[in-house]
């Protein structure tokens, strides 16, 4: 953004970005936060057709720099929030003519997220049906700081991550709790609690990833709040977004300096990570040694063994 009067430095920039929950439209911008901007804007991109649908200036006059954003599906809405000395705001755009609708007083998160159906958006610590609609907060964290959003592909489950390590799940509205996932990432004596930094939901819902600060995955089923296995094994950044295929056959992650990674999550994908890695089946001994809680198995076609 064009910031005054001073210029800032690149290190103390950030990229701002979302998809609308059709996965349709994708926005993206640079932020300062702390800053005022003279001029910041957002890129939407026509997603399926590979090319520009608009730039919306989000600070016509001078304005806090954005500190989130979020689309409705079909791109015709852009959320974003900010924070003045007055306390902490959102405001709806519309994209097509690059101009303010509503402002949503109290609305507060870094990275606020919008029922797929469009007409709900969900802050930190409450929400405002779209597109011009009153706040209403709710502890949605439970008392601590709410660090991630997430609804499921239908909108019927919102997933709500907090500092602790811990996430709520809660009704379409927000109103009920539905289901608690407790110590997600237990911290070890005296060490600080591992703040749930990423959330995604597998397309049928019944499977949630929760990514979390110091670099940990874990998967939940969501039918019956336990955890899926343990942790997956990552490079140890904090995590900053979760996506799953299409099929639920793998789990997507990124972090801010590592490469994208792919984590097969279901039976049959691991066993064809296993055999492509290790280019034969384990052997009974090999077995027992590495999975002594399960029976033997052959993965893998039969073939020679490397040397």
């Amino acid at each position: 953004p064009a910031v005054g009067p001073r210029p800032v430095a690149l290190r103390s920039m950030t990229a701002v970005m979302a998809f609308s929950p059709d996965g349709k439209t994708f926005t993206y911008g640079i932020t300062a936060p702390g800053r005022t901007a003279a001029r910041q804007t957002f890129t939407l991109w026509d997603v399926r057709h590979a090319r520009r649908q608009a730039v919306v200036d989000v600070a016509p006059r001078l304005a806090p720099a954005v500190t989130g954003v979020a689309l409705n599906p079909g791109g015709t809405m852009l959320l974003t929030t900010r924070t003045d000395n007055n306390g902490r705001y959102g405001e709806v755009w519309e994209t097509e003519r690059g101009r303010r609708t509503a402002v949503l007083p109290g609305l507060d998160s870094a990275s606020p997220t919008i029922r797929p159906d469009g007409r709900l958006l969900v802050g930190a610590d409450g929400t405002a049906e779209l597109p011009v609609g009153r706040t209403v907060f709710r502890a949605l964290g439970r008392g601590e700081e709410v660090t991630a959003l997430a609804f499921d592909a239908d909108g019927s489950k919102l997933a709500v991550g907090d500092a602790s390590g811990r996430v709520t799940l809660w009704d379409s509205d927000a109103r009920h709790s539905i289901g608690t996932l407790p110590s997600t990432f237990p911290a070890p004596g005296g060490e600080p609690a591992e703040a749930v930094s990423a959330l995604s939901f597998s397309p049928d819902g019944t499977t949630l990833a929760v990514g979390g600060r110091f670099g940990s995955i874990q998967l939940w089923d969501t039918t019956g709040d336990e955890p899926l296995g343990t942790s997956l094994v990552t490079l140890g950044e904090s995590i900053i977004s979760l996506s799953f295929e299409p099929d639920s056959e793998a789990l997507y992650a990124s972090s801010l300096h590592a490469s994208l990674q792919r984590y097969p999550i279901t039976p049959d994908s691991i066993a064809v990570f296993i055999c492509a890695a290790t280019k034969s089946t384990l052997t009974p001994t090999e077995w027992h040694a590495l999975i002594p809680d399960a029976p033997y198995r052959k993965l893998c076609p039969a073939s020679a063994r490397p040397g």
